[in-house]
């Protein structure tokens, strides 16, 4: 069964930092774009947190992972043929960009069961101090820690309502 995927929101900003990164690849990294959403629906909805048992994921710990994007759409494509769906979401991939260095990360924890809640992601081939990897990866956790704690508030406030009616 495939997991759902779902873009953290920030619910004082309302901003979605995920989609926000995503919507942000666009002229000449648009390549990136398409890779990202190629390895989102071909891998990450479909294998879910198991991506850490292979070259696509690391577990950071508390509920954090790291999914790992290295190859353009093309080549995703080939890896994992899509379905007419992801061919539509796609639209015109190339079929290969030998000049593309993909090098993404998306972090994303888990929210209930089959949800996968996307919260960030940035571009590790333009900045891959580790630096940057440590700061981008302390936001996550932030933004994770959050929605585990609303995750369960919300458990807490069904649970009270449930018992309330017997």
């Amino acid at each position: 069964m495939p997991w759902k995927l779902r873009y953290f929101r920030d619910l004082d900003t309302g901003e979605e930092p995920a989609r926000g990164w995503l919507d942000s690849l666009k002229g000449r990294d648009e390549v990136k774009r398409l890779a990202a959403i190629a390895a989102l629906q071909c891998v990450l909805k479909v294998h879910g947190t198991d991506v850490c048992e292979t070259e696509w994921g690391k577990n950071l710990g508390s509920a954090l992972y790291e999914f790992r994007i290295r190859h353009p759409a093309g080549a995703i494509q080939r890896m994992f043929p899509p379905t007419r769906a992801i061919r539509r979401l796609l639209g015109n991939a190339p079929d290969d960009d030998k000049n593309a260095n993909v090098l993404l990360r998306i972090f994303f924890t888990t929210y209930g069961a089959g949800i996968i809640l996307l919260l960030s992601g940035y571009d590790k081939g333009r900045d891959p101090s580790s630096a940057r990897q440590r700061a981008e990866i302390k936001k996550a956790r932030e933004m994770a820690d959050g929605a585990q704690s609303g995750l369960r508030a919300r458990i807490r406030d069904e649970r009270k309502r449930m018992n309330s009616r017997r």
